[in-house]
């Protein structure tokens, strides 16, 4: 599940921007996410700043520029136990 988090600030660095979806994903899901879709460009960025968030990076072609999906794919979900 993934929280989509726009910022369309030119003035804001997209660490900034990041940090603040990181905190709406916990606050509205109560953990921290595991991964962030971005564009390529925003991916760049915060991954050339040395105190970046400790969670996967992952730059998409279809993720357009200041937006940020934020969470966890399925199979960084645990399995479901049958009862």
């Amino acid at each position: 599940m993934y929280l989509a988090w726009y910022d369309p600030d030119r003035r804001r660095p997209a660490h900034r921007k990041l940090a603040d979806a990181i905190a709406a994903y916990a606050e509205k899901y109560g953990r921290l996410p595991v991964q962030c879709l971005t564009h390529r460009l925003e991916a760049e960025q915060i991954l050339a700043i040395a105190d970046r968030p400790s969670l996967r990076i992952k730059a998409v072609p279809f993720v357009p520029r200041n937006t940020f999906y934020v969470g966890e794919s399925d199979a960084d979900e645990p399995a479901a136990i049958a009862a």
